[in-house]
């Protein structure tokens, strides 16, 4: 958890924030310069969410209506080469 941690506030997030909602045990890792947050949870397996604009509204719906809604810009589950598939979501626009 902690290597996802530190590879997060490593990209240099413009402000972290505790999840709501749903996901009050996910951190929100705001980064303008792609235009994106990413909501990272403090807990074992569970994926990262990604989000594009206002993410705390979102962050009110449980995780499952996020997915059958399709709110989410990305979900990466944290398996081998997460890192590089979070970095291809950030920089997509």
């Amino acid at each position: 958890m902690k290597d996802r941690q530190d590879f997060l506030t490593g990209l240099e997030p413009q402000e972290v924030a505790q999840g709501l909602g749903g996901f009050g045990d996910y951190l929100a890792y705001v980064f303008p310069q792609f235009g994106r947050v990413v909501l990272e949870s403090l807990r074992r397996d569970n994926a990262i969410y990604v989000f594009k604009g206002k993410w705390e509204s979102f962050s009110r719906l449980t995780k499952r209506q996020i997915i059958d809604a399709n709110v989410h810009d990305a979900r990466v589950l944290h398996t081998k080469g997460w890192q590089d598939r979070l970095m291809t979501v950030l920089h997509n626009n």
